[in-house]
């Protein structure tokens, strides 16, 4: 799959999510979108046009991504930050129930601006 429609893929998660986030019934299911998001956000970024494309799957190859973009180091720990932290917990949160609805709400929040922002990149690219 190249990096345009794993951005494509990634924008229609992301929309869906923040359909999804606006009723408190379906806020975990919008946090799991995030995490999709997030995956197909970050394989987007990571296109190479002069190699076969390389899909991260897990959290720690996603992590590797970020760290080869080419952002400012202030903009890399923060973007390392909100994958440890909120869009993990939104994934975790999926199979466990623990984020009560406010907590739901900032970490989509958190997550859907990270992934706008791994779109910028992509973009870029």
């Amino acid at each position: 799959m190249n990096g345009e429609r794993h951005a494509a893929i990634s924008q229609m998660l992301l929309d869906t999510a923040e359909s999804l986030a606006l009723n408190p019934r379906t806020t975990l299911a919008a946090g799991e979108l995030i995490w999709g998001a997030t995956f197909h956000a970050c394989s987007a970024a990571d296109h190479h046009t002069d190699q076969p494309h390389r899909q991260p799957q897990t959290r720690r190859e996603l992590a590797l991504v970020i760290t080869g973009l080419t952002i400012d180091p202030r903009t890399r720990r923060n973007f390392l930050r909100t994958l440890h932290e909120a869009v993990r917990r939104l994934h975790d949160n999926f199979y466990s129930g623990e984020l009560t609805y406010v907590q739901l709400v900032d970490d989509i929040a958190m997550g859907t601006s990270f992934v706008r922002q791994l779109l910028q990149i992509a973009a870029r690219r």
